[in-house]
């Protein structure tokens, strides 16, 4: 093998191993922006429970009782 060769051959090897680490990085960033989108959007439903929560306590009990047995007679529109 000829030093051209050889230099070569471990060019190519530093190369492929740097292109790894790159993309080992990228693939890490990518999996922190998509954990990211689910706090968020954990948060926002969060949120709205609370609101909902605070909304619900306001009401009279009978006002309650009503509200409740109607979500009881709607069906579900979940598909999951």
């Amino acid at each position: 093998m000829s030093w051209f060769a050889l230099i070569s051959v471990i060019l190519n090897l530093v190369s492929t191993l740097i292109r790894m680490g790159q993309e080992k990085k990228w693939i890490t960033e990518g999996e922190d922006r998509e954990i990211a989108k689910n706090l968020a959007a954990t948060l926002e439903l969060t949120r709205a429970a609370k609101k909902a929560l605070a909304e619900m306590g306001k009401l009279s009990d009978a006002e309650l009782d009503e509200f409740l047995q109607s979500l009881e007679r709607k069906p579900s529109t979940d598909s999951k």
